[in-house]
């Protein structure tokens, strides 16, 4: 399996497949002789191996930029950092990312890679789950705003008998997928708009209609006291005028985040729910049902203190799909964040709030570590006896010292949280 783009003389990687395994999706394999392979981030700096980055090629086999287009030569062909003197590195606009065993895997076009409510979206790996669904020939994705929120959207062309509707496909999504790749809808069509090359014209695709059939029209309309609540909640949050009591909350353009805006608005209209009622009870009528009165004791069990969380603990959906999918040590996915303080502070007291920022979250108290069947497993510890992670360095540049506190997490000896204090 070979890659490379023109700008590099056609040839820059290669994979040699297995022919024995001819259902496994190749590597683009490993750069050729005289060729370099960088995958960088947006500031231009290595990531470990397993996470996404832009792939950038470099060596005897780059060209020497477009003929007469100065301006797209300057973008494209960039100053190599970590080669030879005077040498340079195309871009080439192509997300991948290194394997353990220092294979490139191909994840598409960077141009293809978008952001909603913060995740980072490959819409490429949407397409093609979408596409694994044995009634949809052919799939894409996109990302629509709508009412001030940005929405992911797919699109089916149907096998033979038509497709499914929205809620299955979702579901048979979300078997494979975390929630913020699943799409909030997924519309049909007759064929898929392509361009002059033959390429997906992803700006063609035609903007969906959120507001289901049923709405407003010939739809059942709320009859109970909790569904017309509901109804209410549901068309200031999703923006549509009416709703009906057999409408889906995922076809009105609902979601996992305005989820939660939904179950904060019932609970204060006297509604005991939860966001997982939303995935389970996707009608309004089905949701009402499942609503319950918020009684006094409700308020205050939810309310009470449950104490610190030990022992072992089920991962969550997205905690599976991350740790199963990586490739490399997760230790390597970590965040720093560095804070300007107005004062001096008196060590023993900084120590001693980041001992009750441990006691409080439990979640930077958990431990991870891989099971005999290739699974991770994890537990909570119990809060230390006023112990925290504190470093104190007095002239250290801040920026060393945050690349050394940020470097050979111990997932499974902990501690998660580590702090250092940089004096003058």
């Amino acid at each position: 399996n070979i890659y490379g783009p023109t700008e590099a003389t056609v040839y820059a990687t290669a994979f040699t497949c297995d022919p024995a395994d001819p259902d496994r999706d190749p590597p683009i394999g490993r750069p050729l002789g005289g060729a370099r392979a960088y995958v960088l981030d947006e500031r231009m700096r290595p990531v470990p191996t397993g996470a996404p980055g832009e792939l950038f090629l470099a060596g005897t086999g780059v060209a020497r930029g477009y003929l007469r287009r100065p301006g797209l030569t300057a973008s494209r062909f960039l100053p190599d950092p970590f080669g030879p003197p005077g040498s340079r590195m195309y871009r080439t606009g192509d997300l991948v990312r290194w394997t353990a065993d220092g294979d490139l895997v191909y994840l598409g076009r960077g141009d293809d890679q978008v952001k909603v409510r913060g995740f980072r979206i490959e819409l490429g790996e949407v397409e093609a789950a979408l596409a694994r669904h044995p009634a949809v020939a052919a799939a894409a994705a996109r990302v629509v705003e709508h009412g001030g929120h940005r929405r992911l959207v797919g699109y089916a062309v149907p096998r033979t008998a038509g497709l499914p509707d929205t809620a299955e496909l979702r579901a048979f999504l979300a078997r494979g997928l975390p929630d913020h790749l699943v799409p909030a809808l997924v519309v049909p069509l007759e064929r898929l708009p392509l361009g002059a090359t033959g390429k997906l014209d992803r700006r063609a695709l035609p903007a969906p209609e959120w507001a289901a059939p049923a709405a407003g029209r010939t739809g059942r309309p709320p009859h109970t006291e909790a569904e017309r609540t509901l109804a209410a909640i549901w068309s200031e949050v999703l923006g549509v005028p009416e709703v009906g009591a057999d409408d889906n909350y995922f076809t009105l353009g609902g979601d996992s985040v305005l989820g939660i805006q939904i179950v904060s608005a019932a609970r204060r209209a006297g509604l005991a729910l939860n966001p997982r009622h939303l995935f389970t009870h996707q009608t309004l009528a089905e949701l009402a049902a499942a609503a319950q009165p918020v009684t006094d004791a409700a308020v205050s069990a939810a309310a009470a203190e449950q104490g610190p969380v030990t022992g072992d603990t089920p991962l969550t959906p997205v905690q599976h799909w991350l740790l199963e999918t990586l490739t490399g040590d997760p230790a390597h996915f970590s965040q720093t964040v560095a804070h300007e303080l107005a004062t001096d502070p008196e060590e023993p007291l900084l120590r001693a709030a980041l001992a009750a920022v441990l006691e409080h979250h439990d979640a930077l108290r958990m431990r991870f570590e891989p099971d005999g069947d290739g699974r991770w497993r994890q537990y909570g510890t119990a809060p230390a006896d006023g112990t925290a992670h504190l470093e104190v360095h007095r002239g250290a540049a801040p920026d060393e010292v945050a690349r050394a506190l940020g470097a050979g997490f111990d997932l499974a000896g902990g501690p998660l949280l580590r702090a250092a204090l940089c004096r003058p």
